[in-house]
């Protein structure tokens, strides 16, 4: 199992995201730690 932080799980949550939902991060810095999560978790991220 995967731990995320807070706020991780509160956006998926929120967003009710499952793993190989695509997300487009606008104005992200690659390796961010929002996206790394997210990317963890199984979702594509586009930054």
């Amino acid at each position: 199992m995967i731990f995320h932080s807070k706020e991780v799980d509160f956006i998926i949550k929120e967003l009710n995201l499952k793993p190989q939902d695509s997300l487009l991060f606008l104005g992200c810095k690659t390796g961010s730690d929002l996206a790394t999560e997210l990317a963890d978790f199984g979702c594509k991220v586009t930054c």
